[in-house]
């Protein structure tokens, strides 16, 4: 799931505007990343990324969301935290 993640460019440029955008007076960035279960018809598996759960929440697609995630089997859910060591 990674790799496949990280061979698209529009993730990678993600990870490098995350990057970017850590310095002394914000040393933390966190987004998240959502694997939801294959699908039985064609074995595929869909990958999303979200920079900020607040900004769903504040968009108004939260609950909608949640309740998707409710309805599957396994969704996988990874916090990814990069930080200024």
């Amino acid at each position: 799931m990674l790799t496949r993640l990280i061979g698209q460019e529009k993730f990678r440029q993600y990870c490098l505007a995350v990057i970017n955008k850590i310095n002394e007076t914000n040393p933390l960035q966190v987004f998240y990343i959502l694997s939801l279960p294959r699908n039985q018809t064609d074995q595929s598996e869909q990958v999303f990324w979200f920079a900020n759960l607040a900004h769903l929440q504040k968009s108004g697609k939260m609950a909608q969301l949640v309740n998707k995630i409710r309805l599957l089997e396994q969704p996988t859910i990874l916090r990814v935290q990069l930080s200024v060591l």
